[in-house]
């Protein structure tokens, strides 16, 4: 109690020098929350300083016990003199002098790097947390991505920290809005979120996320994959700006490497089936080695996945179905050899592949005929030449010096080139195999889709427009987390 009443009284002598400087005439008393009010504006803490000196001699008690008041009086003794030694102006300084948390928020959203320089401010800025704890008492993501921002002020966490209870909180809301919405947490946010929190916030997420994450039911890994996708991006990102690099708890680790995996095989097997069904008959062979590297990937697989055997089955289906609609369509030698060492625990798939695999290994399906190939036929040279007779080789020299020019520029340009002089089917050939190289290009799908609508194959179109949307949005999500 007497050190306690000997700072107020170091804190009262060096405000009552202060005030002596003072012009105005104090002659009322104010209660401490007037006071308070009054010493955010900075244009009047002279005055605050005078009418607190005032109320402490004339009426203490108006400023309740001696915590409080000696927190008062400092508050307002460092205030004057931050203000009193300021040369210019200062937005930031303004506003935590004025206490006001929306619009320090607001600032630093404007910025992308750390600000520093105000460390020796931060005893003023307790008023943060407090706005902080009061907006989260009904958690708001809205409010919860406004305070995020505070990363921009280096150490921020000398004013700014949060208790076990209130991080067990966080988690937990966080948690809700990982699954329900995915589309807020883009990679800006994600890192914000990541530093805001630190490793505390990532250990209670990892621990309340451990029992939502079973992998019992096909029908829940969406939920489940999209929750540790962004528990894999939260450590990732802190990480990146730690010297100690953290990972998820091993067990959820490995259920996001399951899951990964998984999806991953899911939206490339519906991919090749569409293209199955649409892909020239020039390029139907280059889908076999897809076709047999995602039926390896089926067989890794360590989950309950009967959504994906029935899309492999049906893609397997689609692929020989389109093969055998193809009238004298053989595969290559190579691709009827990775045929044969392809094998499937899908006892439809097994049967397709072993039948495929014979159809297309029988030497008699596979002869050449040289007449079915067009050959030529050896005719006498005539006589005498006339200017007609010319006319074939300059046209044949001429698409030879086109077909030059077309085959030396890279194969996209030529695809677009194609498309451009009207050789539709073919740009659209060299599209399709570019969509394989490449499948989540948006352009080549869009491409693709044009082609195609010149064609008149307007359903087909109409599928490579939806693919190439449903790329646009993917992208669109990624650039948003940069």
């Amino acid at each position: 109690m007497a050190e306690r009443k000997l700072k107020i009284f170091i804190v009262f002598l060096c405000l009552t020098i202060s005030a002596s400087l003072l012009s105005m005439e104090i002659k009322t008393v104010m209660s401490y929350d007037e006071i308070y009010s009054l010493q955010k504006d900075p244009a009047r803490i002279r005055e605050a300083e005078a009418q607190f000196l005032n109320t402490l001699v004339n009426a203490p008690e108006l400023l309740g016990g001696e915590e409080i008041t000696e927190y008062l009086g400092g508050r307002i003794y460092m205030k004057k003199n931050i203000i009193e030694n300021s040369s210019e102006e200062d937005e930031l300084l303004e506003l935590i002098i004025m206490e006001d948390t929306s619009k320090i928020l607001d600032f630093l959203r404007e910025k992308s790097t750390v600000i520093e320089g105000y460390e020796d401010k931060y005893g003023l800025m307790d008023f943060v947390i407090d706005d902080y704890r009061n907006s989260m008492v009904f958690y708001s993501l809205q409010k919860l991505k406004n305070y995020l921002n505070l990363i921009y002020m280096k150490n921020f966490r000398l004013f700014f920290t949060l208790d076990g209870k209130e991080l067990d909180y966080l988690a937990e809301n966080l948690i809700i809005n990982f699954t329900n919405n995915r589309i807020d947490f883009n990679n800006s946010t994600i890192k914000k979120l990541a530093l805001f929190g630190g490793e505390e916030l990532l250990l209670r997420l990892g621990v309340k996320t451990t029992p939502l994450v079973m992998l019992l039911e096909e029908s829940d890994y969406r939920k489940e994959y999209d929750l540790l996708s962004i528990m894999n991006d939260l450590y990732a990102a802190y990480s990146e700006n730690s010297t100690d690099e953290k990972t998820m708890l091993p067990q959820l680790l490995e259920k996001y490497e399951k899951l990964r995996a998984y999806f991953s095989l899911k939206e490339k097997t519906e991919i090749l089936n569409r293209r199955v069904l649409t892909i020239e008959k020039s390029s139907l062979d280059e889908m076999i080695p897809l076709v047999c590297e995602y039926i390896r990937e089926y067989e890794n697989i360590k989950l309950k996945k009967e959504i994906l055997k029935t899309g492999l089955i049906d893609l397997t289906n689609n692929t020989v179905s389109r093969y055998s609609y193809e009238e004298g369509l053989k595969l290559s030698e190579d691709n009827l050899k990775l045929l044969g060492e392809t094998s499937s625990s899908i006892s439809d798939v097994e049967v397709t592949l072993r039948y495929f695999e014979k159809s297309q290994s029988d030497p008699k399906s596979r002869e050449t005929n040289i007449n079915d190939v067009g050959a030529a036929e050896i005719t006498p040279e005539k006589d005498k030449k006339t200017l007609y007779d010319y006319i074939p080789l300059l046209a044949a020299v001429s698409g030879a010096v086109i077909l030059m020019l077309i085959l030396t520029v890279p194969r996209r340009n030529r695809a677009y080139l194609l498309k451009k002089i009207g050789s539709r089917k073919k740009a659209l050939e060299i599209f399709q195999k570019l969509s394989f190289e490449t499948p989540r290009d948006p352009d080549i799908h869009v491409a693709m889709a044009q082609l195609l609508e010149e064609m008149n194959r307007e359903e087909e179109a109409i599928s490579e427009y939806r693919m190439a949307s449903r790329l646009v949005d993917l992208e669109d999500g990624k650039r948003d987390k940069k």
